[in-house]
């Protein structure tokens, strides 16, 4: 095809086309940019909401009142372990603990809360328990005593009638003994 235009003229149309394409191209570009940004923005304030929620959770799941039983039983059984050692032999203690930590983890319910554990022997066979702690009302409590009592690892289950002199937040001493 023919030019009809001088060659100065074609440059000088070549310089606008480029021009315009490049304007074209940085206005698409500049306007692409800002509709992702504004897409974005829901994304940001969802995940930002999201992560708030979950440091929440974490927050409320440490400070658990489960968190600080299962913490203050695990100090408790360390406890008990440490005392048992010095009262009876390795092989003894390894069963005593044993015997005696799967029956307070089957019958604690999530109302009793144990605060104080305490361990002694009378002579060679009886070995006595005393459980100290907080139960949400009575009915918990006396349910706590009822399936110690039907364990057959417990001679005897001693509950004071005084515990129950309060309807809730009952602070209570249970004597266990049992031939362990």
């Amino acid at each position: 095809m023919f030019s009809l235009l001088p060659s100065e003229e074609k440059k000088k149309i070549r310089r606008e086309y480029f021009l315009r394409l490049g304007i074209v191209f940085l206005c698409f570009s500049f306007f692409s940019i800002l509709l992702a940004s504004f897409l974005i923005i829901p994304l940001y304030m969802l995940t930002h909401g999201m992560r708030k929620a979950l440091t929440q959770e974490a927050a409320i799941l440490e400070n658990s009142p489960n968190l600080k039983e299962a913490e203050v039983i695990k100090k408790t059984l360390r406890e008990s372990k440490d005392k048992i050692a010095v009262l009876s032999s390795e092989s003894e203690q390894r069963e005593v603990g044993g015997l005696v930590a799967a029956s307070l983890q089957k019958r604690k319910g999530l109302a009793i809360t144990i605060t104080t554990f305490n361990y002694s022997r009378e002579g060679n066979a009886l070995g006595i328990i005393t459980l100290e702690g907080q139960s949400s009302n009575r009915d918990d409590l006396l349910a706590f005593k009822k399936r110690f009592e039907q364990d057959p690892l417990w001679t005897s289950v001693e509950l004071p009638v005084s515990n129950f002199a309060r309807d809730k937040e009952i602070s209570f001493s249970l004597k266990l003994s049992g031939s362990f």
